[in-house]
């Protein structure tokens, strides 16, 4: 329960930014024309094409999973898997490091 809690808070964050301006502009379409009707089919079209990928990446992370939980080396694939992140997240930031030195 815990661990799809975590995948969904993780993949509400990813999809977030996206989904305001689209559906503001829908919203807002909505008030200047006054067709609800049609309002209404494009948001249930929109929820759609929203929900097929992260029912995709929900499936294919239960499955990944399960096949990683079966591995006897799974501390390491973890190990190896925080190393990369963290190497990713330090290059991310190291344009921003000297803004951040000079404040």
């Amino acid at each position: 329960m815990a661990s799809g809690l975590a995948l969904g808070l993780a993949l509400g964050i990813v999809w977030l930014p996206c989904t305001g301006p689209v559906l503001a502009t829908i919203l807002t379409w909505v008030a200047a024309n006054g067709d609800v009707a049609t309002g209404g089919l494009l948001l249930m079209i929109y929820s759609l094409g929203f929900a097929v990928p992260m029912l995709a990446i929900a499936y294919s992370a239960r499955i990944s999973s399960s096949l990683v939980g079966k591995s006897s080396k799974t501390i390491w694939i973890k190990r190896i898997a925080g190393v990369v992140l963290i190497a990713v997240g330090i290059y991310l930031a190291l344009p921003y490091l000297p803004t951040l030195a000079q404040v």
